[in-house]
């Protein structure tokens, strides 16, 4: 971009330079909008999974949490009884954190799902 704005400028197209330099500035001022939206969009949760001890489990709830498009905040893990609970922080589209509580009560190793908001 700033090599046409150059070659613009090179070959006297001053008005063509200062409109593509002008056009530029207006997108990056509308993606700045666009920008804080999103964020507006963006929720944080937290959700409680209780599953069977198996050996894989762990790893294969994380998975099937990030395949949702979330981000994991933070993760810990622990034995309560015979169930192993996963507490995790989640953020992003607030659309995205119930796909991930269906998805996680529909995977086999998972007793139940409870949301701390």
């Amino acid at each position: 971009m700033v090599a046409a704005i150059g070659v613009a400028l090179g070959a006297a197209f001053y008005w063509e330079a200062a409109g593509t330099t002008l056009l530029v500035l207006l997108v990056l001022q509308g993606l700045g909008r666009v920008e804080v939206v999103v964020q507006r969009q963006t929720t944080q949760s937290s959700l409680s999974v209780h599953a069977r001890p198996d050996p894989n489990a762990l790893e294969e709830l994380e998975t099937l949490v990030r395949r949702t498009g979330l981000l994991i905040e933070r993760q810990a893990s622990r034995r309560e009884n015979v169930d192993l609970v996963i507490d995790f922080t989640l953020r992003g589209p607030k659309r995205l954190h119930d796909e991930a509580m269906i998805a996680l009560l529909h995977h086999p190793s998972v007793r139940s799902v409870s949301t701390g908001e």
